[in-house]
C-alpha cells in the first residue's frame, strides 16, 4: 500500500508563471494516479499574466493581498478569503492590484482525459460567468468536531468533479476513520493536527501539505491551542475515481 505523500513548501522548487512565482505541491508526477494539481502562487504589485485558459476548470482561493481577474471581457475583484472558480475553455487574466503581495492557492485537473476532446453531459463546458465565492458567506457545515466550508464542489460549479474545502477546528476536534475513493490533499494554514492513515501518524503543520492516496482509512486530531485550519483538495465524485475503487 502506498504511503502518504508529504510535501513541505520550503522544499518545493519555485517556479517562474508569467510574473507569479508557483510552487506545485501536488501534481501527477507527485502522486502518479491522479490527474490533480495543487499549488501556491504568489506575486507582487503589478504582477500579471497573459491571457490562457484551461481545458477545466481553474479554482483560486486569495490568502492575502487582492487581484483583479478579468474573464471573457469582465472583471472580478478578489480580496482575502474570496475565491473565482474560472470554467473551461475561458480565457481570463489576473493582475495583482495590492501592495501587499498576493498570495493564493489553485487547483485544477488540466491533464484529465475527461477534461480533453469532445465533452457531453456532465464534461460540458459551462457557457456562463465565472463562479465567485465569498467564504464569509458560506455556511459552514459540521463534520465530526470540524468545521467545514465547502468552497467548490460539483453542486456548486455544476459540470466539474472537484471539491475545494476549507476545515477547522479547535483543540482536540477529531474526526472518525474514513477512506476516500480519490486523493485527498491537506495544506495547512495555522494551527497544528495528526493525522492517522493506517496504523501511521503524521504531524500536520503550518507550509506542510500531505496527500492521502485513494482507498486509504485516516483519521484527524487538531493537537494545538491555536485552531488547526486547512485547505481540503479530493476529486471524490469523479467517475474515473469511482471506477478504479469498484
Amino acid at each position: 500500500m502506498k504511503k502518504p505523500i508529504i510535501r513541505q513548501l520550503i522544499k518545493i522548487e519555485t517556479e517562474t508563471i508569467y510574473d507569479f512565482k508557483r510552487k506545485v505541491i501536488i501534481s501527477p508526477s507527485v502522486t502518479g494516479n491522479s490527474y490533480l494539481r495543487f499549488a501556491k502562487v504568489e506575486g507582487r504589485c503589478g504582477a500579471k499574466s497573459q491571457e490562457h485558459t484551461h481545458p477545466g476548470d481553474e479554482v483560486v482561493l486569495t490568502l492575502s493581498g487582492t487581484t483583479v481577474n478579468t474573464v471573457e471581457g469582465k472583471k472580478y475583484q478578489l480580496l482575502p478569503q474570496e475565491a473565482l472558480c474560472v470554467h473551461p475553455g475561458q480565457i481570463h487574466t489576473t493582475i495583482v492590484t495590492s501592495q501587499k503581495p498576493w498570495i493564493g492557492v489553485s487547483a485544477y485537473c488540466d491533464d484529465c482525459s475527461l477534461m480533453k476532446g469532445e465533452r457531453k453531459g456532465k464534461g460540458e463546458c459551462i457557457k456562463g460567468n465565472p463562479t465567485k465565492r465569498d467564504l464569509s458567506e458560506i455556511e459552514s457545515e459540521a463534520y465530526y468536531d470540524f468545521k467545514r466550508k465547502f468552497i467548490f464542489s460539483p453542486s456548486v460549479t455544476g459540470n466539474r468533479y472537484i471539491n475545494f474545502a476549507m476545515m477547522e477546528g479547535p483543540y482536540n476536534s477529531e474526526s472518525h476513520e474514513q477512506p476516500h475513493p480519490g486523493d485527498s490533499i491537506f495544506l495547512t494554514l495555522s494551527g497544528r493536527a495528526e493525522i492517522k492513515v493506517g496504523r501511521e501518524k503524521y504531524f500536520l503543520t503550518p507550509q506542510l501539505a500531505i496527500c492521502v492516496p485513494p482507498g486509504q482509512t485516516h483519521s484527524i486530531v487538531a493537537i494545538s491551542k491555536e485552531p488547526w485550519v486547512s485547505i481540503v483538495v479530493s476529486c471524490d465524485e469523479c467517475p474515473l475515481l469511482k471506477k478504479k475503487c469498484e
